[in-house]
């Protein structure tokens, strides 16, 4: 899944083809819409999960 910018690109001597592109937009949070607004905010990250 290519998660760069637009147009980022990385050499690594061979065609690299995302198998995935994703378009999440994003909102300033007095814009959310009510049904966003409605969910329980989160703490992103695995850095706490145990292996």
């Amino acid at each position: 899944m290519h998660r760069g910018p637009l147009g980022g690109r990385a050499e690594v001597g061979v065609p690299l083809v995302a198998l995935a592109s994703l378009d999440v937009p994003a909102y300033p949070a007095d814009a959310l819409p009510p049904e966003l607004a409605a969910l329980p905010v989160e703490d992103p990250g695995s850095r706490r999960l145990s292996a």
